[in-house]
């Protein structure tokens, strides 16, 4: 006996798989997440960086947004003839002055959706005439012990911003506002009136509202500092530089800082706002981050990276515990047949599913016990074809007599009723009715077409001329309601087919297709041998049939007996018709039918190429 050379043949099948396992899956994931660990830290932290500058600059667009409605309202209003020319107007009697104040100004203020505003509209003036209503009813005087305008530069009537630092208190509210300087005189530059729009500071708080629920810090500060906004408006804060951030520093970044603030740490961002089309300049947002939640942040991120190692470990493992069963069952449910062939029992339980190695050894096990169970097989399936064969013999024998039947109920004396046909044709054309004896002529012809060849194939050619006498016949009843139309090639007018398919389709053509539709229409036949088979198209422009009815006309054809027919419904002679060329030839061959409501129907005809053998 020659020793094994390596170890590992003494090892069984499913511990090497686990080994291997340990050896590929647990140790590389194991290094990776440890060596991946600070990268998943750097990739989490510029991740929440990066979500936050998104956030600081959708806080400037809807800060600048908000402000610019204010700053149009302002624009719009002094800038307005109307308006200005009211304000520097003497009126000599107040009854003027409301006449015109209900004429420019009431127009004016529905226009800009005053009443609708949260916005408070005041014009300080030097005009007492005008001072009766709520808007103008202010002074220059009032203006300057209201204390928050700069009197000392109107500044060319820039429109300015006021409240940042401290706000306007109007009627024991806090309100944050602009103002323009108005000129009578634009050459000496002394200004006539101001007027200002005031807005609630309530109003820029909802912008920052949501910020404050993640613990994170915002100010916002004109470029004097004073602030104009803040989540900490509870500590009264009037200017930026009043905010205790301790130990503010940067670390290897320009974007961001370090800082501490109320005895917390955060990761502290600026940015500039400069928005010159509505005067904004060098204000600034502080965005303050909780560092904590960052790091949980990160730490969750680790977390469910830890998670998912561990996942992917005990899934593989499932899979390869999932291999090795299968490996291993394969190979004893081999060596279990083996130990049956020893014990004579030659049958096989079951066949090797799969294309790896196992399988083509159990395969070619299976074929060599096969050999000798070869002759049960073939006796086995012998009788399965015999009884097949007897199945379908049986159904032609059922299908002949049936068409013996028909045949024998519809055959009464064919040469009485030729000669009775000829009696009536010559009387009516002994009486001058040549019409009615063409008729008569025609319907004995296509009646001894019908009846006159015993055999059950001919000429595709014959079956044409019957179908023509037929159409003949039909024309006489419906005049020029119905055409027909023939599309057929020399060479196939000498292809056998089946006697007496085409004419119940051309019948069924005009009776359900072409009648029911007023205007009539076109009966065409068109034939071709396309790849190996005759096809023959009988297509009608007539009414057609919806989904519904077409479903039901291609079931009934499939039925096997009679019986199953719908009751009322018109397709035994298709059905019958499909039923003789599947028997014939196959089931490949039969009717297909098409149709559409309104647009007509064709009935599709294959047949294999026959001869007169």
């Amino acid at each position: 006996m020659v020793p094994n050379r390596l170890i590992s043949n003494n090892i069984r099948l499913w511990k090497k798989f686990i080994l291997i396992y340990v050896i590929v899956t647990i140790i590389p994931i194991i290094v990776l997440e440890y060596f991946l660990s600070d990268s998943i830290k750097s990739i989490a932290f510029k991740s929440s960086l990066e979500l936050s500058k998104v956030s600081v600059e959708q806080l400037d667009e809807n800060l600048t947004n908000k402000l610019k409605v204010y700053y149009d309202m302002a624009d719009g209003l002094s800038n307005d003839l109307q308006f200005t020319k009211y304000l520097n107007t003497e009126y000599t009697s107040p009854y003027e002055a409301l006449n015109d104040f209900n004429l420019f100004v009431k127009p004016l203020m529905s226009m800009l959706n005053y009443k609708n505003s949260e916005a408070l509209i005041r014009v300080y003036t030097k005009n007492s005439t005008i001072g009766f209503s709520g808007i103008t009813n202010h002074s220059m005087d009032d203006l300057a012990k209201e204390g928050w305008a700069d009197l000392s530069n109107p500044g060319g009537g820039t429109i300015k911003w006021a409240g940042a630092g401290n706000s306007i208190n109007l009627s024991n509210k806090e309100y944050l506002g602009n103002y323009r300087f108005l000129f009578s005189d634009t050459s000496e530059y002394k200004p006539n009136s101001v007027l200002a729009v005031f807005f609630r500071k309530d109003e820029l708080y909802s912008i920052i509202s949501k910020e404050v629920e993640g613990g994170k810090k915002i100010f916002i500060s004109d470029a004097a500092g004073n602030l104009v906004l803040s989540t900490e408006h509870e500590k009264k804060y009037v200017n930026l530089n009043e905010v205790p951030f301790e130990e503010e520093y940067r670390k290897d970044s320009k974007e961001y800082s370090f800082a501490r603030y109320d005895g917390s740490d955060y990761i502290m961002l600026r940015k500039q706002i400069d928005h010159p089309s509505i005067n904004i300049n060098h204000w600034s947002i502080v965005y303050m981050i909780p560092a904590g939640a960052v790091h949980s942040s990160i730490q969750q991120i680790r977390m469910t990276s830890v998670v998912l190692s561990v996942l992917c470990i005990v899934f593989s493992f499932l899979l390869t515990m999932l291999l090795s069963r299968n490996i291993t069952g394969r190979i004893s449910k081999l060596l279990r047949k083996i130990s049956n062939v020893k014990r004579g029992n030659f049958t096989i339980s079951d066949e090797a599913e799969g294309t790896d190695e196992i399988s083509i050894l159990d395969n070619s096990f299976n074929e060599m016990i096969e050999r000798i169970d070869t002759l049960i097989h073939e006796v086995y399936e012998a009788e399965i074809r015999v009884t097949k064969e007897k199945l379908k013999n049986s159904i032609i024998e059922t299908r002949a007599r049936e068409a013996e039947i028909h045949t024998l109920q519809s055959q009464i004396n064919p040469h009485y009723l030729f000669n009775t046909l000829e009696s009536i044709r010559m009387k009516l054309l002994t009486k001058g009715d040549r019409e009615s004896s063409d008729i008569i002529g025609m319907f004995g012809e296509t009646f001894r077409l019908a009846l006159s060849n015993h055999n059950d194939i001919y000429k595709l050619s014959d079956e044409l001329r019957f179908v023509e006498s037929f159409f003949l016949i039909q024309k006489y009843r419906y005049g020029d309601r119905i055409n027909y139309e023939k599309d057929v090639p020399s060479d196939v007018l000498n292809v056998y087919i089946p006697k007496l398919i085409l004419q119940p389709l051309v019948e069924n053509a005009i009776y359900h297709g072409i009648e029911r539709k007023a205007a009539g229409g076109t009966v065409t036949v068109r034939a071709r041998i396309a790849d190996g088979k005759l096809v023959i198209k009988i297509t009608d422009n007539g009414a057609g049939m919806d989904e519904d009815e077409l479903n039901l006309l291609r079931e009934t054809i499939h039925k096997s007996n009679q019986a199953d027919t719908p009751r009322g419904y018109s397709g035994i002679a298709l059905r019958n018709i499909h039923t003789r060329l599947s028997l014939l030839f196959g089931d490949q061959y039969g009717l297909v039918i098409h149709s559409g409501k309104g647009i007509g129907t064709e009935v599709v005809v294959s047949l294999p190429v026959t001869d007169a053998s």
